[in-house]
């Protein structure tokens, strides 16, 4: 995926192919400025929910419960 996002698709490739894809994106503050920051991808929503879970005790939130 990131060499096709980098470089482009190779005129061969089939492009009717397709997959949804979960991105994994966090927000840091570095010297007080906010950056997201693409962590992670996977292929499948469980994948996702189960790195969220076991990332999330380990980060600051700034959103109200």
């Amino acid at each position: 995926m990131a060499e096709a996002f980098l470089s482009g698709l190779p005129d061969s490739a089939r492009r009717e192919w397709h997959r949804y894809v979960h991105v994994f994106r966090v927000v840091a503050e570095e010297n007080g400025r906010r950056r997201r920051h693409s962590l992670a991808v996977f292929l499948t929503e469980s994948d996702a929910e189960v790195a969220k879970r076991l990332v999330e005790p380990h980060v600051a939130s700034d959103r109200p419960n």
